[in-house]
Formats: C-alpha cells, sequence, structure tokens
C-alpha cells in the first residue's frame, strides 16, 4: 500500500496511490518510454472506482497511476474553506513532483475532471493528452448543488460527535451520492462491493471530528467556475488533444452541459472529440469499462509521440482486486 508525503496549500499530506506497469500491478517506478495515465477519480469514491481499468490488459500496455485526492480513500491531508480548482491542480502537481513524474496522459472522472483540465491549463508542458469523463466543464446548477448539500446534510444528520446515532440517515447519505454516481445501478456486485469498501473509509475521513471535511469537498465541486475561451485556449497552444466521454444515462448533468462544454474547447481551437456511451451513468469507468478501456487505448495510441508500445501481456492484475473481492466482488473478467 504506497504512499507519498509532500505538502500542498493546506499543509502536510500523505498520498495513498498505486503505479501498475505492464509488469507489475504495484511497482515503485513507471517503465521508461512507454505512455503513463494519471487516473483522477470522481467525489466521494477514491481509486476503488478505478478496479475495471487497473487491470485491464488493453490499458496495462501502459504505466497507470492511481492516486486518492485529499481525505477520499487513504489520501490525508487538510482541505480549508475556499479550496478553489488551481489548488486541485496544485494537489495533483504535488504529488507527481512527490512521485518524479514530469510528463503524463491525463484520465479524469466527474470531480477528476476538474482539477484534472486545471492541470492541464496550468502545466501544459506537462500533459500528453486529457481524458475527460462525465466532465465537470462548466458551473454548477443551483438544483445540482443543492442535491449535493443534502447528500452532505443526510450523511451528517446521523453523527454525533463520537457514534452513529441514526445509522439509517448515514446510509441515506451514502445512498444519495450512489445516487449521483450510478442512477437506479446499484444493484450490480461491482457496485455492492465498491459500497461494502466505501463506508468504512468515509467514516475514517468524514466521520466524527471531521464533520467539515464532505461539505468542504462538496464545496469545491460545486463552486467550481467555467473556463473562458482566452484560458481554454492553452490547450490549443500546447496542441493537447482532450476527449470528453459521457453515458446518455447520466441523470446527474444534463446532455446539453456536455455539449456546452465541447462547443467552448472547439471554439478556442482546442483539438476535441466526443464519444456518449449508451446507457452509461456518470461513474461509467465501472459500469462501462469496455467501452471506455477502448476509447482510452485507442486515444492514447492515437496521440502518443514516443516509440510504438508492445501489445499487452497476457494475464495482469488489478493492485486493488483483492480487496474488492474479500468485499464481495467475483472479479470480472476485465478485458
Amino acid at each position: 500500500m504506497p504512499f507519498v508525503s509532500t505538502t500542498i496549500r493546506d499543509g502536510p499530506i500523505d498520498f495513498h496511490y498505486y503505479i501498475a506497469t505492464p509488469h507489475s500491478p504495484s511497482a515503485a517506478t513507471v517503465e521508461e518510454g512507454l505512455p503513463i495515465i494519471l487516473l483522477l477519480h470522481p467525489e466521494y469514491i477514491g481509486m476503488d472506482v478505478w478496479v475495471m481499468q487497473l487491470g485491464s490488459l488493453p490499458l496495462r500496455r501502459f504505466n497507470l497511476i492511481a492516486v486518492e485526492f485529499i481525505r477520499h480513500g487513504r489520501t490525508t491531508g487538510h482541505i480549508s474553506h475556499g479550496f478553489t480548482q488551481k489548488d486541485g491542480a496544485e494537489t495533483v502537481r504535488a504529488f507527481l513532483d512527490a512521485i518524479g513524474v514530469d510528463k503524463c496522459f491525463v484520465l479524469g472522472m466527474s470531480m477528476g475532471t476538474i482539477h484534472g483540465l486545471q492541470y492541464a491549463l496550468s502545466y501544459p508542458k506537462r500533459v500528453d493528452g486529457l481524458i475527460l469523463v462525465s466532465p465537470l466543464g462548466g458551473e454548477e446548477q443551483p438544483e445540482t448543488a443543492k442535491l449535493r448539500f443534502d447528500v452532505a446534510d443526510s450523511f451528517y444528520a446521523g453523527l454525533d460527535a463520537e457514534t452513529i446515532v441514526d445509522e439509517e440517515a448515514v446510509m441515506q447519505g451514502n445512498l444519495g451520492t450512489l445516487t449521483f454516481a450510478f442512477n437506479n445501478t446499484i444493484d450490480l456486485e461491482s457496485i455492492r462491493a465498491l459500497t461494502a469498501r466505501f463506508f468504512p473509509q468515509v467514516m475514517v475521513q468524514w466521520g466524527p471530528g471531521n464533520e467539515q471535511v464532505l461539505y468542504r469537498m462538496t464545496e469545491y465541486v460545486t463552486s467550481r467556475r467555467a473556463h473562458t475561451i482566452d484560458e481554454l485556449e492553452q490547450l490549443a497552444k500546447s496542441d493537447t488533444p482532450v476527449l470528453l466521454v459521457r453515458g446518455d444515462y447520466d441523470h446527474t448533468y444534463p446532455m446539453q452541459d456536455t455539449v456546452a462544454f465541447y462547443q467552448r474547447l472547439v471554439e478556442a481551437g482546442v483539438k476535441t472529440a466526443a464519444e456518449v456511451i449508451s446507457g452509461a451513468p456518470n461513474f461509467l469507468a465501472v459500469t462501462h469499462y469496455r467501452e471506455l478501456n477502448s476509447l482510452t487505448e485507442d486515444f492514447v495510441v492515437r496521440h502518443w509521440t514516443g516509440k510504438p508500445v508492445p501489445p499487452a501481456q497476457h494475464v495482469v492484475v488489478s493492485p486493488i482486486a483483492e480487496g474488492m473481492r474479500k468485499a464481495g466482488w467475483a472479479g470480472q473478467d476485465i478485458g
């Protein structure tokens, strides 16, 4: 279980991460001469959400780096009021500096697209390309922001200073997060396993004594601002390609939000492509992993400027598969 310690705006932080290479599920360093993909998870659930990518034969042709953001999963740190998307990008930079990675592709989902996009804008020479899944490229609508804070309220309504006093209320908050993530598909085995691992983690990170953490993370997501055309032009100047991916079963954000973001990128002259996955919810990396993995492999191979990437190994193991199996996941054929 690798950790790396560094300092960000709000003080010391211990990042929990894995480097999965073609030959190792948990390597100390990347394999030289191969593309690197940084996986930036969405809100609420940490790197477990990437189980289907970390164990994917096509994607393990590359180096995959999965890291957990501030107070998600097992990553520590402090997040203060007013934490912005630029602070999020600096957090990404601090992590990559700490593990010695200078340049990579970025694959972000939902919340991960906020700091993923900003990192590319702040450090364009350090990004080979951007894959933004369920992208949060515009400002949060008031009704969606209210729903997000309602989820936090429900979670904390079940806590006092020491113990859970209303487990039903806490679970209602957790169900709210799953509704944002998966709509009505929460009966899948992989999602049940994610939930089993998610609950004890959030009780440590956001539970008694840490009541402000979830509110501040919610504030971070809902207070983001849309980038101007002039700002997005930085991606065109650096020739950074962008792929937008979303599902047509995403009930959290309407399709027009993604269309508007796509149009702003195109207007800014950014090399942009977009894909819609049929039946996919917001956290589609779990439910529609085959489609996403195929799109990701194709994007990286097409935009990689180094030597040709060798074929995939015959067998790979996900670094988090064992923990997911203990939580009830049978370990579907990922592919």
